[in-house]
């Protein structure tokens, strides 16, 4: 069976969620997605906070829609330079410590690590000091916005080793409320929906990106024409971007987004 995932996310046991995690489930479910790949933020959480989210991951998952308990951990590569990495699937508490430390320590409780938001450091950034991950977030949807990745992290994504098993492809939410929630999901065919299923499937490389656009391999990353549609779509977004910060036409703008957003598919 193929089942939609939603990755990097955060509920109100995070210090900036705003949705708890039970009404988080409930829209994510009625927007047709099957699991949830949670990141809450380390920062005020402690091994007995992590132990209630895990428990109310147990609780909110069922046959329909499963919740995947994970941590957003962070590390510091040196000063000001500071790395986020995605604990998925971990049902333990991961401490703070350096990259390789944190990155070692996920594995070891099964989970995987995502480096999460790499355009902040991409340009300082050597594709193979990133061979350690399990997965890459190349196109994060706070950051990047919902209709296309930043060519920059495409092109880090691409420079990466292809030696062993390099890490795969990853589109992420970085969702804080449910307004957030976009149309970019992680695809699985998986004989069963339940945790073991799931992270085994992303370990070994099998899922899809399920984006505008298009749908393309985590191994592979977008083709020639969806490279091309993804260029296209950035060129737009950046331009809308830039007229949103003039005056009239910003307003103008504003309006017609806000119109659009007004609008409940489920009313039409």
């Amino acid at each position: 069976m193929r089942f939609r995932g939603a990755f990097h996310a955060h509920s109100s046991f995070s210090y900036d969620g705003r949705d708890s995690l039970e009404r988080l489930a409930g829209e994510l479910r009625r927007r047709g997605f099957q699991f949830l790949l949670l990141t809450e933020h380390d920062d005020k959480l402690t091994s007995e906070s992590f132990a209630r989210v895990v428990a109310s991951a147990d609780q909110l998952s069922g046959p329909e829609f499963l919740v995947i308990p994970g941590l957003e951990i962070r590390c510091w590569r040196r000063a000001r330079e500071q790395w986020h990495i995605a604990a998925l699937g971990v049902r333990e508490w991961v401490p703070r410590g350096s990259i390789s430390e944190v990155v070692t320590a996920i594995q070891a409780a099964g989970g995987l690590a995502i480096f999460l938001h790499p355009y902040k450091h991409s340009a300082l950034l050597n594709p193979a000091e990133l061979a350690i991950f399990d997965g890459i977030e190349v196109w994060n949807g706070k950051f990047d916005g919902f209709y296309a990745p930043r060519a920059r992290t495409v092109r880090l994504f691409r420079a990466l080793p292809r030696t062993g098993r390099p890490p795969f492809f990853y589109c992420g939410h970085d969702l804080h409320a449910i307004e957030g929630i976009a149309p970019l999901a992680l695809e699985v065919e998986s004989e069963a929906l339940n945790v073991k299923s799931i992270i085994a499937h992303l370990r070994h490389g099998e899922f899809y990106l399920e984006v505008p656009g298009g749908r393309f391999s985590c191994q592979r990353g977008p083709d020639l024409w969806q490279s091309v549609y993804l260029h296209a779509m950035r060129a737009a977004y950046e331009g809308y971007r830039l007229g949103a910060r003039l005056p009239l036409l910003g307003t103008a703008l504003r309006k017609g987004r806000d119109t659009i957003r007004s609008v409940d598919p489920d009313d039409e």
